[in-house]
Protein backbone atom coordinates (compact mmCIF):
# COMPACT_ATOMS: atom_id res chain seq x y z
CA UNK A 1 0.00 0.00 0.00
CA UNK A 2 2.60 2.50 1.15
CA UNK A 3 4.52 1.41 -2.10
CA UNK A 4 1.50 2.21 -4.48
CA UNK A 5 1.08 5.77 -2.70
CA UNK A 6 4.83 6.61 -2.72
CA UNK A 7 4.88 5.94 -6.57
CA UNK A 8 1.70 8.04 -6.88
CA UNK A 9 3.47 10.62 -5.68
CA UNK A 10 6.42 10.02 -7.11
CA UNK A 11 4.89 10.51 -10.39
CA UNK A 12 3.03 13.34 -9.54
CA UNK A 13 5.66 15.29 -8.55
CA UNK A 14 7.70 14.56 -11.94
CA UNK A 15 4.66 14.98 -13.89
CA UNK A 16 4.74 18.69 -12.21
CA UNK A 17 8.15 19.30 -12.84
CA UNK A 18 7.88 18.55 -16.20
CA UNK A 19 4.75 20.88 -16.51
CA UNK A 20 7.20 23.63 -14.73
CA UNK A 21 9.88 22.63 -17.41
CA UNK A 22 7.22 23.22 -20.65
CA UNK A 23 5.87 26.69 -18.69
CA UNK A 24 9.39 28.36 -19.11
CA UNK A 25 10.63 26.80 -22.32
CA UNK A 26 7.15 27.70 -23.51
CA UNK A 27 7.19 31.20 -21.71
CA UNK A 28 7.27 33.51 -24.60
CA UNK A 29 4.82 31.98 -26.45
CA UNK A 30 2.26 31.26 -23.89
CA UNK A 31 3.24 35.08 -23.21
CA UNK A 32 2.21 35.84 -26.57
CA UNK A 33 -0.55 33.59 -26.76
CA UNK A 34 -2.22 35.83 -23.63
CA UNK A 35 -1.52 38.89 -25.70
CA UNK A 36 -2.99 37.58 -29.09
CA UNK A 37 -6.26 36.64 -26.67
CA UNK A 38 -6.17 40.02 -25.77
CA UNK A 39 -6.58 41.50 -29.07
CA UNK A 40 -10.05 40.01 -29.88
CA UNK A 41 -13.03 41.90 -29.59
CA UNK A 42 -13.82 45.68 -29.59
CA UNK A 43 -12.44 47.51 -26.22
CA UNK A 44 -14.60 48.40 -24.05
CA UNK A 45 -14.52 50.38 -20.62
CA UNK A 46 -17.06 50.31 -17.38
CA UNK A 47 -18.38 53.33 -15.80
CA UNK A 48 -20.93 53.30 -13.23
CA UNK A 49 -21.37 49.55 -13.13
CA UNK A 50 -22.21 50.12 -17.13
CA UNK A 51 -19.73 48.46 -20.44
CA UNK A 52 -19.76 50.62 -22.69
CA UNK A 53 -18.05 49.47 -26.31
CA UNK A 54 -15.37 52.59 -28.42
CA UNK A 55 -17.65 53.04 -31.55
CA UNK A 56 -16.16 52.72 -34.61
CA UNK A 57 -15.73 56.22 -35.21
CA UNK A 58 -13.73 56.99 -32.25
CA UNK A 59 -11.78 53.53 -33.24
CA UNK A 60 -10.58 55.37 -36.43
CA UNK A 61 -10.66 59.08 -35.08
CA UNK A 62 -7.56 61.40 -35.71
CA UNK A 63 -8.96 65.03 -35.00
CA UNK A 64 -9.99 65.48 -31.41
CA UNK A 65 -12.31 68.04 -30.14
CA UNK A 66 -13.64 68.57 -26.70
CA UNK A 67 -17.08 66.99 -27.68
CA UNK A 68 -14.94 63.34 -28.34
CA UNK A 69 -13.94 63.09 -25.02
CA UNK A 70 -15.68 60.03 -24.60
CA UNK A 71 -13.43 58.57 -21.37
CA UNK A 72 -12.85 61.85 -19.76
CA UNK A 73 -17.24 62.68 -19.57
CA UNK A 74 -17.92 60.88 -16.35
CA UNK A 75 -14.84 59.72 -15.09
CA UNK A 76 -14.15 60.82 -11.47
CA UNK A 77 -10.76 61.70 -9.80
CA UNK A 78 -9.78 61.23 -6.28
CA UNK A 79 -8.47 64.50 -5.38
CA UNK A 80 -5.12 63.00 -3.61
CA UNK A 81 -3.44 66.62 -3.10
CA UNK A 82 -4.30 69.92 -4.37
CA UNK A 83 -4.19 70.13 -7.93
CA UNK A 84 -3.78 66.10 -8.14
CA UNK A 85 -6.04 63.94 -9.09
CA UNK A 86 -6.08 59.89 -9.79
CA UNK A 87 -8.95 57.30 -11.50
CA UNK A 88 -8.57 53.82 -12.69
CA UNK A 89 -10.09 52.97 -16.03
CA UNK A 90 -11.49 49.49 -16.02
CA UNK A 91 -11.09 47.95 -19.78
CA UNK A 92 -11.60 44.65 -21.46
CA UNK A 93 -12.31 43.93 -25.62
CA UNK A 94 -15.54 42.41 -25.87
CA UNK A 95 -16.52 39.34 -26.16
CA UNK A 96 -13.20 38.55 -23.60
CA UNK A 97 -14.42 38.78 -20.26
CA UNK A 98 -10.66 39.57 -19.01
CA UNK A 99 -10.69 43.08 -17.25
CA UNK A 100 -7.14 45.32 -17.16
CA UNK A 101 -7.30 49.10 -16.07
CA UNK A 102 -5.73 51.92 -16.93
CA UNK A 103 -4.16 54.45 -14.03
CA UNK A 104 -4.58 57.86 -15.12
CA UNK A 105 -3.15 61.32 -13.05
CA UNK A 106 -4.15 64.43 -13.50
CA UNK A 107 -1.80 66.85 -12.47
CA UNK A 108 -2.30 71.15 -12.55
CA UNK A 109 0.60 72.14 -13.63
CA UNK A 110 0.54 75.65 -11.67
CA UNK A 111 0.69 73.28 -8.69
CA UNK A 112 3.22 70.85 -8.95
CA UNK A 113 6.78 70.69 -10.17
CA UNK A 114 7.94 67.60 -12.70
CA UNK A 115 11.79 66.98 -12.17
CA UNK A 116 14.12 64.69 -14.13
CA UNK A 117 15.29 61.79 -11.91
CA UNK A 118 18.41 59.63 -12.41
CA UNK A 119 21.59 58.38 -10.50
CA UNK A 120 24.81 60.26 -11.50
CA UNK A 121 25.91 56.48 -13.11
CA UNK A 122 22.28 55.98 -15.03
CA UNK A 123 21.55 52.80 -12.96
CA UNK A 124 19.04 50.68 -13.55
CA UNK A 125 17.06 50.17 -10.50
CA UNK A 126 13.56 49.83 -9.09
CA UNK A 127 10.73 52.32 -9.01
CA UNK A 128 10.19 52.77 -5.81
CA UNK A 129 14.31 53.99 -5.41
CA UNK A 130 14.29 56.29 -7.90
CA UNK A 131 10.83 57.70 -7.30
CA UNK A 132 11.92 57.70 -3.15
CA UNK A 133 10.54 61.35 -1.92
CA UNK A 134 7.98 62.18 -4.47
CA UNK A 135 4.54 62.35 -4.42
CA UNK A 136 4.36 60.57 -7.59
CA UNK A 137 7.22 59.13 -10.14
CA UNK A 138 6.96 57.84 -13.70
CA UNK A 139 8.93 55.86 -15.49
CA UNK A 140 10.07 58.07 -18.78
CA UNK A 141 13.35 57.19 -20.96
CA UNK A 142 14.12 53.98 -22.95
CA UNK A 143 17.39 52.83 -22.67
CA UNK A 144 20.07 50.45 -24.07
CA UNK A 145 22.63 48.10 -21.81
CA UNK A 146 25.01 51.50 -21.73
CA UNK A 147 22.60 54.53 -21.13
CA UNK A 148 19.18 56.15 -21.95
CA UNK A 149 18.20 56.61 -25.29
CA UNK A 150 17.47 60.21 -26.07
CA UNK A 151 17.50 63.41 -24.86
CA UNK A 152 18.01 63.39 -20.64
CA UNK A 153 17.98 66.76 -19.45
CA UNK A 154 18.37 67.41 -15.57
CA UNK A 155 18.43 70.34 -13.49
CA UNK A 156 19.36 72.36 -16.81
CA UNK A 157 22.57 70.14 -17.65
CA UNK A 158 22.43 67.90 -20.60
CA UNK A 159 23.07 64.90 -19.66
CA UNK A 160 22.05 62.97 -22.93
CA UNK A 161 22.04 64.52 -25.89
CA UNK A 162 19.10 64.77 -28.29
CA UNK A 163 18.45 62.03 -31.23
CA UNK A 164 16.60 61.94 -34.10
CA UNK A 165 15.40 58.39 -33.20
CA UNK A 166 12.81 59.77 -31.10
CA UNK A 167 10.34 62.42 -32.29
CA UNK A 168 8.98 63.37 -29.10
CA UNK A 169 10.09 65.40 -26.27
CA UNK A 170 8.44 66.08 -22.67
CA UNK A 171 9.94 69.02 -21.78
CA UNK A 172 9.90 71.34 -18.46
CA UNK A 173 10.08 75.25 -19.13
CA UNK A 174 10.97 77.30 -16.27
CA UNK A 175 8.43 79.92 -17.23
CA UNK A 176 6.27 77.99 -19.41
CA UNK A 177 5.94 74.47 -17.11
CA UNK A 178 5.73 71.41 -18.67
CA UNK A 179 4.71 70.70 -22.57
CA UNK A 180 5.12 68.03 -25.28
CA UNK A 181 7.05 69.00 -28.54
CA UNK A 182 6.89 65.82 -31.03
CA UNK A 183 8.86 67.19 -33.15
CA UNK A 184 12.50 65.30 -33.84
CA UNK A 185 15.00 68.38 -32.90
CA UNK A 186 13.68 71.15 -30.35
CA UNK A 187 15.12 74.07 -28.77
CA UNK A 188 16.12 73.23 -25.24
CA UNK A 189 16.52 77.22 -24.28
CA UNK A 190 14.71 77.38 -20.72
CA UNK A 191 14.26 74.15 -20.43
CA UNK A 192 15.10 72.74 -16.89
CA UNK A 193 13.78 69.52 -17.34
CA UNK A 194 13.23 67.25 -20.32
CA UNK A 195 13.49 63.52 -22.18
CA UNK A 196 12.50 62.11 -24.99
CA UNK A 197 10.34 59.51 -25.54
CA UNK A 198 8.59 56.80 -28.07
CA UNK A 199 6.09 57.35 -29.93
CA UNK A 200 5.03 60.77 -30.81
CA UNK A 201 1.00 60.13 -30.26
CA UNK A 202 -0.90 63.78 -31.10
CA UNK A 203 -0.29 67.05 -31.29
CA UNK A 204 -2.55 69.98 -31.58
CA UNK A 205 -5.45 67.54 -30.87
CA UNK A 206 -4.66 65.48 -34.16
CA UNK A 207 -4.01 61.83 -33.85
CA UNK A 208 -0.63 61.09 -36.29
CA UNK A 209 -1.98 58.93 -39.01
CA UNK A 210 0.75 56.23 -38.11
CA UNK A 211 -0.88 55.73 -35.09
CA UNK A 212 -3.92 54.49 -36.27
CA UNK A 213 -2.69 52.68 -39.86
CA UNK A 214 0.93 51.60 -39.19
CA UNK A 215 4.03 52.03 -41.22
CA UNK A 216 7.41 53.21 -40.53
CA UNK A 217 7.76 50.07 -38.40
CA UNK A 218 4.94 50.50 -36.21
CA UNK A 219 3.54 47.61 -35.25
CA UNK A 220 -0.17 49.23 -34.04
CA UNK A 221 -2.08 46.45 -33.00
CA UNK A 222 0.38 44.69 -30.73
CA UNK A 223 -0.34 44.91 -27.15
CA UNK A 224 2.19 45.80 -24.51
CA UNK A 225 2.21 47.49 -21.46
CA UNK A 226 2.02 51.38 -21.60
CA UNK A 227 3.05 54.58 -20.23
CA UNK A 228 1.97 57.67 -21.81
CA UNK A 229 1.69 61.79 -20.88
CA UNK A 230 -0.33 63.90 -22.59
CA UNK A 231 -1.58 67.45 -21.95
CA UNK A 232 -5.46 68.29 -22.00
CA UNK A 233 -7.34 71.03 -23.47
CA UNK A 234 -7.35 72.65 -19.22
CA UNK A 235 -3.34 72.26 -20.05
CA UNK A 236 -3.30 70.10 -17.10
CA UNK A 237 -0.81 67.35 -17.96
CA UNK A 238 -2.52 63.66 -17.69
CA UNK A 239 -0.07 60.44 -16.48
CA UNK A 240 -1.34 57.36 -18.29
CA UNK A 241 -0.26 53.74 -16.87
CA UNK A 242 -1.47 50.08 -17.41
CA UNK A 243 -1.71 48.22 -14.45
CA UNK A 244 -1.23 44.80 -15.96
CA UNK A 245 1.25 42.35 -15.39
CA UNK A 246 0.55 40.41 -19.34
CA UNK A 247 -1.73 42.37 -20.75
CA UNK A 248 -2.05 46.40 -21.92
CA UNK A 249 -3.16 48.53 -24.94
CA UNK A 250 -2.03 48.25 -28.78
CA UNK A 251 -0.91 51.39 -29.79
CA UNK A 252 -3.86 52.61 -31.81
CA UNK A 253 -5.92 52.31 -28.67
CA UNK A 254 -3.38 54.21 -26.72
CA UNK A 255 -4.24 56.73 -29.53
CA UNK A 256 -8.37 56.33 -28.99
CA UNK A 257 -7.64 56.46 -24.79
CA UNK A 258 -5.65 59.61 -25.28
CA UNK A 259 -8.17 61.71 -27.52
CA UNK A 260 -10.85 60.01 -25.31
CA UNK A 261 -9.05 62.03 -22.69
CA UNK A 262 -9.41 65.02 -23.67
CA UNK A 263 -5.76 65.56 -24.85
CA UNK A 264 -4.36 67.81 -27.31
CA UNK A 265 -0.57 66.82 -27.38
CA UNK A 266 0.40 63.26 -26.15
CA UNK A 267 3.35 61.30 -26.73
CA UNK A 268 4.87 57.45 -24.95
CA UNK A 269 7.39 56.70 -22.25
CA UNK A 270 9.24 53.88 -22.04
CA UNK A 271 6.72 50.68 -21.62
CA UNK A 272 6.37 46.99 -22.18
CA UNK A 273 8.77 45.96 -19.00
CA UNK A 274 9.92 49.43 -17.95
CA UNK A 275 6.44 50.45 -17.42
CA UNK A 276 6.63 51.52 -13.41
CA UNK A 277 4.11 53.91 -11.48
CA UNK A 278 4.60 54.70 -7.51
CA UNK A 279 2.16 56.94 -6.04
CA UNK A 280 2.40 58.12 -2.41
CA UNK A 281 0.08 61.19 -1.82
CA UNK A 282 -2.84 61.83 0.58
CA UNK A 283 -4.07 58.11 1.73
CA UNK A 284 -3.06 56.77 -1.20
CA UNK A 285 -0.01 54.37 -1.93
CA UNK A 286 0.19 53.06 -5.23
CA UNK A 287 2.71 50.34 -6.95
CA UNK A 288 2.84 49.54 -10.28
CA UNK A 289 6.13 47.76 -10.47
CA UNK A 290 8.37 47.35 -13.68
CA UNK A 291 9.70 44.00 -14.51
CA UNK A 292 13.46 45.75 -15.10
CA UNK A 293 14.84 48.33 -13.41
CA UNK A 294 14.74 51.29 -15.26
CA UNK A 295 17.01 54.74 -15.05
CA UNK A 296 15.07 57.59 -15.23
CA UNK A 297 11.49 58.92 -13.98
CA UNK A 298 9.26 61.90 -14.11
CA UNK A 299 8.86 62.88 -10.10
CA UNK A 300 6.51 65.15 -8.81
CA UNK A 301 6.18 67.59 -5.91
CA UNK A 302 4.18 69.90 -4.38
CA UNK A 303 5.48 73.82 -5.31
CA UNK A 304 6.01 75.64 -2.40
Amino acid sequence: MMTSVRRALSVVAGLAVLAVLLVVWQREALLHQLRIQGRRGALAWQADSVWYTVSAEHRRRRVWTGVDAFLRDGLEFDELDDGLGLARIRYRRDPNPNVHELVVARVEPELWDFRVVAREDFARVPIQELGQGYSLAVNASFFSDEAPVGLVLQDGEVRVPQGTARAAHFLVDRIRGPRIENVKMTSLEGIEHAVQGFPAVMSDGETFSYMRYGGRGFAVHDLARRTAVCVDRDDAVLIVVTDSLTNGLTLNELATVLGGLGCVDGMGFDGGSSTALVVNAGDEQILVPSRDGIPVVIGLTPKL
